[in-house]
């Protein structure tokens, strides 16, 4: 797909941010902030090359942050719990 960007603020999502993060090799723009995800950030994260905005912030994530997380050459804007 194309997709570039996903919104989903706010959502009271209440599980474990997925692992099959495959099918949003496009995205750039990924907002999870406001909900409550719980676990760890998944290693898959290395997946989305073309991240530049991460939020997951105010979630019920813990441990620490991948080192999957640092390859993301194009992402400039993190925000975590």
């Amino acid at each position: 797909t194309n997709l570039e960007m996903l919104d989903l603020t706010e959502n009271k999502i209440n599980q474990k941010i997925s692992v099959d993060l495959d099918g949003l090799s496009s995205v750039k723009d990924l907002f999870l902030s406001y909900n409550n995800f719980f676990g760890t950030v998944p290693n898959a994260i290395r997946s989305l090359a073309r991240l530049e905005k991460l939020h997951l912030d105010h979630n019920s994530l813990y441990g620490t942050i991948p080192d999957d997380v640092l390859s993301l050459v194009r992402l400039r804007e993190l925000k975590l719990p």
